[in-house]
């Protein structure tokens, strides 16, 4: 774990993917391990390589929070597979239902599939929950802006751009 963190302290991913690899080849099951190079493989774009590794994650540890709120934005986003998606995500909200991040993925997911009545709430709570996270403000905003609120949604994309922090849609 160590060694890992400090491959990533340094920007050295790579070498991080290989001891975590190395560390798997011994212990197929390590659910840290596991979640850590799920992640590193999604910020590499490696979005085949991220899902088939949180579906072995939910294969042994079915209700990991993490894992599916992840998987269902990597099948939404990275994949579009919608229902895929949204069968997860609702699986998600379902164990925690008052956790915002799931809130907004399930949002998200119903947004892009045009269910934007059922999106609504969702991205509004993830939006008030989690305030300084642009990319949510973002998502609250497109749903009001398709809702036919565009003063709201005006407003919304004005914080997200006000936030220091970038977001892939900015």
């Amino acid at each position: 774990d160590l060694l890992v963190a400090i491959y990533l302290e340094t920007g050295k991913s790579d070498q991080a993917i290989r001891e975590l690899e190395a560390v798997l080849a011994k212990s197929p099951h390590n659910k840290a391990a596991l979640m850590t190079l799920a992640h590193l493989e999604e910020k590499q774009g490696n979005y085949a390589k991220a899902r088939d590794i949180y579906e072995k994650v939910l294969s042994f540890a079915g209700d990991d929070l993490t894992a599916l709120n992840n998987l269902a934005y990597i099948y939404a986003e990275r994949l579009n597979q919608l229902d895929k998606a949204l069968e997860l995500a609702r699986k998600a909200r379902t164990l925690a239902p008052a956790n915002p991040a799931v809130a907004d993925t399930l949002g998200w997911i119903l947004f892009r599939r045009d269910d934007y009545q059922q999106a609504a709430p969702l991205l509004e709570e993830a939006a008030q929950k989690i305030n300084d996270d642009p990319e949510i403000r973002f998502h609250a905003a497109m749903v009001h802006y398709m809702m036919g609120q565009p003063d709201v949604a005006r407003s919304d994309l004005e914080q997200a751009l006000s936030m220091a922090r970038d977001f892939p849609s900015k």
